[in-house]
């Protein structure tokens, strides 16, 4: 197993949400086009679990927003990276 961590730099509250909305099409296109590879044979299949975390800093009073992915092996790992 693979521990991966992807993150994006801190940003204010006003930010928020457009930060996750945009994290998470860019995972849902990263998944998709590696369905895709997979189904045409030329990929490797994405099996892991993924948890959309946020940090708070409130001296700061900002956001960071990350995931974290247990993935089945480092081949994986690095796809995501």
């Amino acid at each position: 197993m693979q521990f991966v961590t992807i993150t994006v730099k801190a940003c204010k509250e006003e930010q928020l949400n457009r930060k996750v909305y945009r994290m998470l099409k860019a995972f849902e296109l990263i998944h998709n086009k590696c369905k895709k590879r997979h189904q045409r044979s030329k990929g490797v299949k994405l099996i892991g679990v993924k948890s959309l975390e946020c940090n708070s800093n409130p001296l700061k009073r900002t956001y960071n927003p990350h995931y974290h992915f247990k993935v089945q092996n480092k081949e994986i790992a690095e796809l995501l990276r």
